[in-house]
């Protein structure tokens, strides 16, 4: 037997030497396909296709592309043209050539302009954000998605804007570092105005903003910005740590308009050795002070807090700050009915992520790596900040889900977890169902071909607002068979529809999905503990 085995491979060794092919795990391969604009089929030309490894490919004016001698593995292919720039789904290569890999490229807008004062003057270094409106936690929200800061001309570009949605421009002049006890004139009326944060063309206001819509490439110049002057503020009090004694710094941040989780974004500073500050040339609208102490060897003594406060037409005498103490939270998951470990079940990691500031890692511990337990199970987090956070529960199996989450008797599923906002002592109960189903979808165009990456989205009946509609949807892209599979979702009733491009998760978005739901989904009843396949013709949505 043994002597048969190594005849064999001789044999197979003897048979490629003289030139049989060799096998696939060895064989390098291709990708090919066409490029099409996102929207509409009209091919995209002169466009740079590329992936790592590989000599670039340059579409025909068809959009056609090959990209040739790739090893088997696993790739993502990016396409270019006149600074916009789209990225494939991964492409898995296992020795043989791959076509009717199509792309579709999506054109984003440029803006434009210079940032001007009073008197027409360029206004050096400020920073011009793209903003837009989103729901976050069941509230609306204006965020900063995109930014650029001006040049000695005041001048400033910012590219890849989304397209089809109505966006502001908000140009901020502040400086990174700030004295924290300031010198200004203590009488308002002896001090110097300021430039105030001003949206385009001329406000202070969102509300008197005007929006701008791109379409697909196009490139706005001349959006200029004259930012408005206005009366300084001071805002002065003390800074106290809850612990020992220690030296804090601070972020003072506008709050009206952020960056997702901006612990960077703002202007830093030091109170005095008495922990008292005087920060000044503030103009009215809404603050919060980040403070923190040293960065220390273990996480036991991090100190960090934040106070939210309003200038409105005087200074802001008497804020205290104080850095609260590190708290525990305690947990518990349980399944919607009985409390059976299932034979084999994997453990769980439930995580608090921060929604105010980045994550910490001190030392060999990180913020991210949760607790560990099983269903049913208890967990701890010995030593938290106090702040909101976003539950995370990862690992859980097909078909499981997490069906409701309390912390001091209200429900925080799709809510912030407000720790310390709760009576001392308060626990965490995470309720998981074990009857979610998924749902399969096949995206056909008109003529039957599969349509490839095409975006398709499962809207929960029982959404009965925007706001939780943006919480609860689920949405992905169509792989290279036209196919889409969700996560698990609870059972009930769903529209499901597909779009051959994506609308985002602005609230512009939500509510082009909301108002197509009725009229142009299709009307899908996900049973308990259910597969359900669907076939879908993509829609053009208002």
């Amino acid at each position: 037997m043994k002597s048969f085995r190594i005849a064999g491979i001789g044999l197979l060794l003897a048979a490629a030497a003289i030139g049989q092919d060799p096998p696939a795990a060895a064989r390098k391969s291709s990708i090919s396909g066409v490029v099409r604009y996102a929207g509409w089929d009209a091919p995209v030309s002169l466009a740079t296709v590329s992936t790592e490894g590989a000599e670039p490919a340059i579409t025909d004016n068809r959009g056609r592309y090959t990209i040739s001698d790739l090893p088997p593995g696993r790739y993502q292919l990016v396409v270019e043209k006149n600074g916009n720039r789209t990225l494939s789904r991964q492409i898995v290569l296992a020795g043989f050539d791959l076509s009717a890999v199509d792309i579709n490229f999506r054109l984003n807008g440029v803006l434009a302009g210079r940032v001007l004062d009073d008197t027409r003057q360029p206004v050096v270094g400020a920073l011009v954000s793209v903003v837009t409106r989103a729901y976050a936690r069941g509230q609306l929200e204006s965020r900063r998605i995109l930014s650029a800061t001006t040049n000695g001309r005041g001048a400033y570009r910012i590219p890849n804007i989304p397209t089809g949605e109505p966006v502001l421009l908000l140009a901020t002049k502040f400086a990174e570092t700030i004295a924290g006890i300031s010198d200004v004139a203590e009488d308002p009326k002896e001090r110097q105005e300021v430039l105030a944060d001003t949206y385009y063309p001329n406000t202070t206001a969102a509300a008197s903003a005007q929006p701008m819509v791109l379409r697909p490439g196009q490139s706005l110049d001349q959006i200029d910005i004259r930012m408005v002057k206005s009366r300084a503020y001071c805002a002065e009090g003390v800074m106290a740590p809850a612990a020992a004694p220690m030296k804090l710094d601070f972020l003072l941040t506008r709050t009206e308009a952020m960056f997702p989780r901006a612990d960077n974004f703002g202007s830093s500073g030091s109170p005095g050795a008495d922990g008292r500050f005087r920060i000044c040339n503030l103009t009215p609208g809404e603050y919060r002070l980040a403070t923190k102490g040293p960065v220390p060897a273990a996480r036991a003594d991090f100190t960090f807090g934040i106070t939210p406060f309003s200038v409105m037409d005087q200074d802001v005498r008497r804020l205290q700050v104080v850095t609260p103490p590190l708290v525990p939270l305690s947990g518990e998951v349980r399944w919607d009915s009985g409390d059976t470990l299932l034979p084999g079940e994997p453990s769980i990691a439930v995580r608090a992520v921060p929604v105010d500031r980045r994550a910490i890692a001190i030392g060999g511990w990180n913020e991210m790596q949760g607790a560990s337990t099983t269903i049913p199970g208890g967990f701890h987090f010995p030593e938290m900040l106090m702040g909101d956070y976003d539950l995370e529960v990862v690992g859980l199996p097909l078909g499981q889900y997490v069906k409701e989450a309390t912390y001091g008797g209200a429900s925080v599923l799709h809510r912030a977890l407000r720790l310390g906002n709760a009576p001392l002592n308060s626990t965490l109960g995470i309720v998981v169902g074990r009857d979610g189903a998924v749902i399969s979808a096949q995206v056909n165009a008109a003529d039957g071909k599969p349509v490839i990456d095409a975006y398709f989205y499962a809207l929960p009946a029982a959404a009965d607002s925007q706001a939780a509609l943006a919480e609860t949807l689920a949405w992905g892209q169509t792989d290279r068979l036209g196919q889409f599979t969700t996560d698990t979702l609870p059972p009930g009733k769903y529209y499901v529809l597909a779009l051959r491009s994506g609308v985002g998760l602005s609230a512009y978005a939500i509510g082009r999905l909301w108002a197509a739901r009725l009229s142009q989904g299709t009307e899908v009843e996900l049973g308990h503990g259910g597969f359900r396949q669907v076939r879908l013709t993509p829609v053009e949505i208002q």
